[in-house]
Protein backbone atom coordinates (compact mmCIF):
# COMPACT_ATOMS: atom_id res chain seq x y z
CA UNK A 1 0.00 0.00 0.00
CA UNK A 2 1.70 3.35 -1.40
CA UNK A 3 0.89 6.50 0.08
CA UNK A 4 1.03 9.34 -2.17
CA UNK A 5 1.13 12.82 -0.71
CA UNK A 6 -0.05 15.45 -2.79
CA UNK A 7 1.72 18.80 -3.02
CA UNK A 8 -1.51 20.59 -3.22
CA UNK A 9 -3.56 18.37 -0.69
CA UNK A 10 -4.61 18.40 2.68
CA UNK A 11 -1.72 16.05 3.76
CA UNK A 12 1.26 17.86 2.13
CA UNK A 13 0.12 21.31 3.73
CA UNK A 14 -0.11 18.91 7.19
CA UNK A 15 3.56 17.80 6.22
CA UNK A 16 4.80 21.26 5.57
CA UNK A 17 3.30 22.64 8.83
CA UNK A 18 4.84 20.14 10.83
CA UNK A 19 8.17 20.66 9.10
CA UNK A 20 7.99 24.66 9.39
CA UNK A 21 7.41 23.76 12.95
CA UNK A 22 10.43 21.66 13.81
CA UNK A 23 12.53 24.32 11.89
CA UNK A 24 10.52 26.97 14.42
CA UNK A 25 11.25 25.02 16.97
CA UNK A 26 14.79 24.20 16.23
CA UNK A 27 15.64 28.02 15.60
CA UNK A 28 13.95 28.59 19.33
CA UNK A 29 15.73 26.22 20.56
CA UNK A 30 19.38 28.05 19.51
CA UNK A 31 18.17 31.77 20.24
CA UNK A 32 17.45 30.53 24.40
CA UNK A 33 20.79 28.44 24.42
CA UNK A 34 22.34 31.29 22.66
CA UNK A 35 20.73 34.40 25.13
CA UNK A 36 21.95 31.80 28.37
CA UNK A 37 25.21 31.71 27.16
CA UNK A 38 26.35 35.14 26.61
CA UNK A 39 24.22 35.75 29.87
CA UNK A 40 26.84 32.68 31.61
CA UNK A 41 29.49 34.52 29.85
CA UNK A 42 28.84 37.87 31.26
CA UNK A 43 28.57 36.57 34.89
CA UNK A 44 31.99 35.03 34.36
CA UNK A 45 33.27 38.43 33.09
CA UNK A 46 32.32 40.27 35.97
CA UNK A 47 33.58 37.47 38.50
CA UNK A 48 37.11 37.73 36.43
CA UNK A 49 37.08 41.69 36.95
CA UNK A 50 36.34 41.08 40.86
CA UNK A 51 38.82 38.58 41.36
CA UNK A 52 41.16 41.39 39.46
CA UNK A 53 40.63 44.23 41.28
CA UNK A 54 40.33 42.71 44.61
CA UNK A 55 42.36 39.44 44.83
CA UNK A 56 45.37 40.94 42.90
CA UNK A 57 46.12 43.86 45.62
CA UNK A 58 46.50 40.89 48.48
CA UNK A 59 48.43 38.79 46.08
CA UNK A 60 50.77 41.97 46.04
CA UNK A 61 50.70 42.74 49.86
CA UNK A 62 51.74 39.34 50.65
CA UNK A 63 54.22 38.99 48.02
CA UNK A 64 55.67 41.73 49.57
CA UNK A 65 55.23 40.65 53.47
CA UNK A 66 57.27 36.68 52.01
CA UNK A 67 60.30 39.14 50.84
CA UNK A 68 60.98 41.11 54.33
CA UNK A 69 60.27 37.85 56.34
CA UNK A 70 62.76 36.14 53.78
CA UNK A 71 65.31 39.81 54.26
CA UNK A 72 64.27 39.21 58.39
CA UNK A 73 65.57 35.71 57.79
CA UNK A 74 69.04 36.86 55.77
CA UNK A 75 69.69 39.02 58.21
CA UNK A 76 69.14 36.84 61.89
CA UNK A 77 71.14 34.45 60.07
CA UNK A 78 73.82 36.74 59.15
CA UNK A 79 73.59 38.03 63.10
CA UNK A 80 73.42 34.43 64.71
CA UNK A 81 76.60 33.77 62.40
CA UNK A 82 78.50 36.52 63.89
CA UNK A 83 77.50 36.01 67.34
CA UNK A 84 78.71 31.88 67.00
CA UNK A 85 81.97 32.87 65.51
CA UNK A 86 82.29 35.77 68.27
CA UNK A 87 81.93 33.29 71.07
CA UNK A 88 84.30 30.55 69.32
CA UNK A 89 87.00 33.19 69.64
CA UNK A 90 86.66 35.06 72.49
Amino acid sequence: MNTVVRLGGRLGATVMHKLLAIVGLCLVATVVVAVIGIWQMSRIGAEIEAVAEEDMPLTAVVSRVTVRQLEQAVLLRGEVGKFIAGLRTG
